[in-house]
Formats: structure tokens, sequence, C-alpha cells
């Protein structure tokens, strides 16, 4: 047994200059500083000790509690991340460039769709009487984004959904007192690490649904490929404030 950890701290010693963390967790469930670590010169002496592994750790050493160090990568994350990564950095780098052109571009359409919705809100106000009683039927004649309540919001916190498999749970702050809760059918396309504390557009003028048991009380913006096989949230500007 002491030979086998011993092999395993050589190992972990080797590889942390490619995998730093790994070889940190690695130390950390033998129960090994990282002080300790050899760095494997012949300075050190470290060269000829790593012959003896059995005399890495000393006899009656507790290790620490053990856990896995990788965990199973499913079908849907693969093809994110092939998707994500795929390409030179280039091809990846003109992608953020055009995705981030298309997030501003978003967000300075609704911010003249806003105050469009507010000068006719203005206007209305001057109208009428008998103007005001027919404004309802004109607006139901058309949908304009200006009565989209879009803000940019902050996934404070995404779970899976415990009765349904294809859905996330969210609570996302969108400038309010309280942060909303929102349940978004994208688990098939985006792992649940990527929908951390990360920068989202909702849509919070919605009328809360309850799915599976959970009220959602607005809906995450994302956008798909023609044929719907590929999905990414969109993005507001990285400077852009929550709520607005």
């Amino acid at each position: 047994m002491r030979t086998a950890c011993g092999l395993v701290y050589l190992l972990a010693c080797l590889l942390e200059p490619f995998m730093p963390s790994f070889s940190r967790e690695v130390l950390k469930q033998l129960n090994m500083p990282p002080e300790t670590q050899f760095s494997l010169s012949d300075e050190g002496g470290d060269i000829e000790n790593g012959k003896r592994p059995w005399d890495i750790l000393s006899a009656g050493h507790k290790i620490g509690t053990p856990a896995p160090l990788f965990k199973e990568l499913k079908d849907e994350e693969a093809e994110f991340y092939r998707n994500k990564f795929a390409g030179s950095q280039a091809d990846r780098a003109d992608r953020a460039l055009k995705a981030e052109t298309e997030a501003k571009e978003m967000a300075k359409q609704l911010k003249k769709a806003k105050i469009s919705d507010g000068n006719k809100k203005k206007e209305r106000a001057t109208k009428s009487s008998e103007t005001k009683s027919k404004a309802p039927a004109s607006i139901e004649g058309g949908i304009s984004i200006s009565r989209l309540d879009i803000r940019v919001g902050l996934i404070t916190k995404a779970q899976k959904h415990p009765d349904a498999d294809s859905l996330y749970v969210e609570e996302i702050d969108v400038g309010e007192a309280l942060p909303r809760t929102v349940v978004s059918g994208l688990v098939k396309y985006i792992p649940l690490e990527e929908m951390q504390n990360r920068k989202v557009c909702v849509l919070c003028n919605l009328k809360p649904a309850s799915m599976r048991g959970i009220k959602s009380q607005a809906m995450v913006l994302a956008t798909s490929n023609s044929d719907h096989t590929k999905v990414e949230l969109v993005e507001p500007p990285k400077d852009a404030v929550i709520g607005e």
C-alpha cells in the first residue's frame, strides 16, 4: 500500500507543470502538504528518493478522504466543448468578437426601444379619454419590442430541476430586492458549470408559469442555429449593469 501511494505521489509531481489543480487534489487526498512536493531535481536529491516509492510515505501515515478526481463527460457536454473549442484560436476569437458585437447591438436596440416607449407613454398621457380607450385595440394589432421588459441578469445559482432531467432551475438577480426563479430547458445544450455566475439577458414581463412544480418568473434568452442543434445564451456586454 505504501508503494502504491508513493507511486501516485510521484505521478502527481510529474504532472504538476501540466495539471497543477489535479496535482494539488492528489496531494490533498494523500494528506501530503504541497510544500513537501518533489521537484524531481538532482540538487534536492529527489530523483534518488523517487527510486524508493515505498519510503515516501512514512509507516502509519493516514491519507485524506478519497474522492473521484474526474467526472464523466456526458455526450451533450462533449458536444458543447467540441463546438466551443472547434477551429483555430483565430476562429474562436472571431466567433467571440461576433457574439459580443451582436450583444452590443441588441443592447442598443433595447435602449432605443425603451426611450421610444417612454416617449409614447408621455404622448398618450396628453390625449383625451376617447383616444385612450382606443389605444388597447391598436396595441393588440401588433407586437413591439418596446413592450418587452428585457434586463441584464446575473445567474447567482443554477441547479438541475429535481423532477425534470431536461430543465435547469436558476436564481437570477435582475436588479430587484429578491432574485427571480427561472426554469430553463437548456440541460441538453449548456453544461451546468457554464450556467454559474454569468450575465444573461432576461425577459422579465412574462406571466409566471409553473414548470414541473416550480414557478418560473422570467425567461432566459438564448439563440440557436437553423436546425436547433446548437443553442447559446444571449450575453450582454461585459460592462452591462445588472437590472438595466
